[in-house]
């Protein structure tokens, strides 16, 4: 069910698992921040309070968006199991960063790697997402002997914090220019750059533009997660 929790998107993946006769679900979340979305997440399926019925939601006037945003408690029986885990918890992201830096690297000790992420509008929140994905650069400072690593959130859909963090992003690059190094620019986004090519216009860095997919450790984190789901609820009903 692909969208920021969207209950259209869930809506439709619900009712295809009906129809297979499917009665108990594992839901994994992928998201960078365990905390995106998850509320929203158990609400549209019923295990928390705060959805509407999907009459009564489809009477509320609703902001044009650029991807779907529906919001309504789905009507089913089916039982629902919740992953609470993103990617920036996920030790199997290490390899993937370590993967990342050491496509663009050429000469470690010259150069620098900022990961970048969306980041959120909580300073609390976004503090967290910068300590966990920080956790995740353990390896490759470990392993890649690089000047160093450093960890951005730009905030995106925050416009004044935004502006801050395009500044602090900007000037990292700048300064490790004037200092001789070349700077490695690593999403760490689910898939793809981002709006990051125009943020960094003028600069000089080295990208190839990937984010966490494609590869095989986003594949085993999945697989992972699923596993915990079948550990907490039983192995006998998710199988």
């Amino acid at each position: 069910a692909f969208g920021m929790a969207d209950a259209g998107s869930i809506e439709r993946s619900v009712r295809r698992l009906e129809a297979a006769g499917v009665e108990h679900v594992g839901v994994v979340r992928m998201f960078i921040s365990g905390e995106s979305w998850y509320e929203r997440t158990m609400q549209i399926l019923g295990l928390q309070a705060g959805a509407p019925s999907k009459e009564e939601a489809e009477k509320i006037p609703q902001p044009r968006m650029f991807m779907p945003m529906g919001f309504w408690k789905l009507d089913t029986d089916l039982s629902f199991y919740v992953s609470e885990d993103g990617l920036a918890d996920a030790s199997e992201m290490d390899e993937v960063l370590v993967s990342r830096i050491n496509s663009l690297s050429k000469e470690p000790s010259q150069e620098v790697a900022i990961i970048v992420a969306h980041g959120t509008g909580s300073d609390e929140e976004d503090s967290r997402w910068i300590e966990k994905i920080t956790e995740r650069t353990a390896l490759a400072r470990a392993s890649l002997g690089l000047n160093d690593i450093k960890v951005f959130t730009l905030r995106e859909d925050w416009r004044e914090k935004r502006e801050l963090a395009e500044q602090d992003i900007r000037s990292y690059l700048e300064e490790a220019k004037l200092n001789g190094f070349t700077s490695l620019v690593v999403p760490f986004r689910v898939q793809g750059f981002g709006p990051y090519a125009r943020v960094l216009e003028g600069l000089e860095y080295e990208a190839n533009g990937m984010g966490l997919l494609p590869h095989s450790n986003v594949n085993l984190w999945i697989e992972n997660q699923a596993e915990l789901l079948r550990q907490n609820v039983g192995s006998d009903v998710l199988d």
